[in-house]
């Protein structure tokens, strides 16, 4: 089985390469969140992981946070995921995965929980991904017809031990702990293992003037400075800044 991980804006800044180091072979990075009555809200630390997975070279899945009470709440909240993964299709070898979770959707029922999920992943097969539904044993096992869904399954089940769980359906990747350690990352992450390998990572696109997610060596003190005082939000370091870019950074300095 393969090793990996998942992450999102509760892990904050991560060393990748260290993490690759420590033989994660694939990760799960957090898109956002989808509304209960449509929409849908990006997780703020997505750029970031995305940019420093994909320059550490591990292979990137996808997965969506559900708040969502219905069918046409989940469809509504797949096309903005959609818009959001676009710019990054060609990073994205792993499944786009719909995580449904919260104790208010179980009221919905089995057949609309279903429904849902089967929603989600018709937009992202329809798309190009591989679609994939995250849940925990207890949703597996009772919220969810899993005879019904068309997509793979991520199982929750805390084990310990990766591919251990006393769930008997199919499954393809097993999340078994949530409080993992893995160099790069401070404090705990979930661990995942996967029996399916869906693909290595992209190759990146030379880039003459360097990774976009790394300044210049004449700058790189002065970048650090700034994203670690918050002046700076840590990307483009080396775009051009626009007046009212310039502005926030004016005000975040107190120089106006």
């Amino acid at each position: 089985m393969i090793r990996g991980i998942d992450v999102s804006h509760w892990q904050g800044r991560i060393d990748w390469q260290a993490v690759a180091a420590d033989d994660v072979r694939f990760v799960f990075i957090k898109a956002g969140s989808d509304h209960s009555a449509g929409g849908f809200s990006p997780d703020p630390w997505f750029e970031r992981h995305m940019a420093g997975a994909a320059a550490a070279g591990i292979p990137i899945g996808i997965f969506v946070y559900s708040y969502a009470r219905s069918v046409d709440a989940v469809s509504v909240g797949a096309e903005k995921v959609l818009d959001l993964l676009e710019p990054y299709r060609p990073l994205i070898r792993w499944p786009v995965a719909y995580d449904i979770e919260e104790d208010y959707q179980k009221a919905l029922g089995k057949t609309v929980c279903t429904a849902m999920c089967n929603v989600f992943a018709a937009h992202m097969a329809a798309a190009g991904y591989v679609p994939m539904v995250y849940a925990n044993l207890d949703w597996f096992t009772n919220y969810l017809n899993t005879d019904a869904l068309t997509a793979d399954i991520w199982l929750a089940h805390y084990t310990g031990t990766g591919g251990k769980t006393r769930y008997t359906g199919p499954w393809a990747v097993h999340q078994y702990s949530e409080t993992g350690t893995v160099a790069g990352i401070n404090g705990n992450v979930d661990l995942d293992v996967s029996r399916v390998d869906y693909g290595d990572a992209a190759e990146p696109e030379p880039d003459p003037t360097g990774p976009p997610d790394a300044a210049a060596s004449w700058a790189a003190d002065a970048w650090a400075a700034a994203y670690e005082k918050g002046v700076l939000d840590g990307m483009r370091p080396r775009d051009s800044v626009s007046r009212q870019e310039l502005a926030v950074v004016l005000q975040r300095t107190g120089l106006i």
